[in-house]
């Protein structure tokens, strides 16, 4: 999908509060057939960052959360399976670190830095079939386990299955689960993508391509001694740069809102309405790929 849902960490208030130049291109196809096809056994690097700003209301209180991210990781293509590219990620890095009222909580990302899993990615962009991925997982302070892959159940930006001449569109929909922390979260996206026109972008030929997004989410789980109960709705707008003749993700900015209320019981009862917004950024940083 378009959107790159990285970690929700929907309830972290809760918790502790109770780039390079593009220019366009003239020599274009009319229509394009644009697929996943990565280069046998040459390792792809990306960067992902996101810098999220999370504003709660808990018991007449404005509380404000700011949470920085980023994680360097490598494909290796292992194959194909029918149409299906099999991928070998490996974590190279992590960091992850949350500003809040109290002070700063950095995660510890021991159990993180250089794990492996594999996925299947569809020529369209579908990732399916993580394995290997429950046990990698940071530790964040007082909110406990999280795992460190969700980002990966849509970091790819979605294609269309027929070709595309510029300004044809597509629709995307996505279900997907994230869970840690006590809570499981279910996403439910709709997407329009549009094939915006060509550029080159770091010598890299590409097919831009600028997609809207609207959902909603629930979720429910338990924090100490209080039942939580969240739903809410997000949109978005994400900006890609697909190497088209190569066949890979090249970068895309996402910026995304998502406004959420939280009901919560036990020694307390509260509602706890929230307003999150964030820009992610995923990055190609190299391979042995030729341009």
């Amino acid at each position: 999908m378009s959107c790159k849902i990285v970690s929700t960490g929907i309830l972290f208030i809760f918790l502790i509060g109770c780039a390079a130049t593009t220019s366009t291109t003239t020599d274009t196809p009319s229509e394009l057939k644009l697929e996943y096809r990565f280069p046998p056994a040459q390792q792809l690097t990306y960067d992902l960052s996101s810098e999220t700003r999370e504003i709660s209301e808990v018991m007449g209180q404005s509380i404000e959360v700011k949470t920085i991210s980023s994680m360097q990781f490598s494909l290796l293509p292992k194959g194909m399976e029918g149409s299906n590219s099999n991928v070998q990620v490996t974590i190279d890095s992590s960091f992850l670190s949350i500003n809040h009222p109290r002070g700063e909580l950095k995660a510890d990302m021991a159990g993180v830095i250089g794990r492996s899993f594999s996925m299947q990615l569809s020529p369209s962009g579908k990732e399916m079939n993580l394995k290997g991925n429950e046990e990698i997982q940071y530790t964040l302070g007082p909110v406990g386990k999280r795992n460190a892959t969700n980002a990966f159940l849509a970091i790819f930006s979605d294609l269309s299955e027929k070709p595309v001449k510029v300004g044809d569109t597509w629709t995307t929909k996505d279900s997907i689960r994230e869970g840690g922390g006590g809570m499981n979260v279910l996403f439910i996206i709709d997407g329009l993508s549009r094939l915006d026109g060509f550029a080159s972008k770091d010598g890299y030929d590409c097919a831009r391509i600028v997609s809207t997004f609207k959902g909603t989410l629930q979720g429910e789980g338990t924090q100490g001694p209080m039942q939580l109960s969240t739903k809410g709705t997000m949109e978005g707008i994400d900006t890609t740069f697909f190497a088209s003749t190569k066949g890979f993700l090249l970068h895309s900015n996402s910026f995304i809102t998502l406004r959420t209320t939280t009901d919560a019981s036990g020694p307390q009862n509260m509602t706890i309405p929230g307003t999150r917004t964030s820009k992610m950024m995923l990055s190609f940083t190299g391979s042995g790929a030729k341009k």
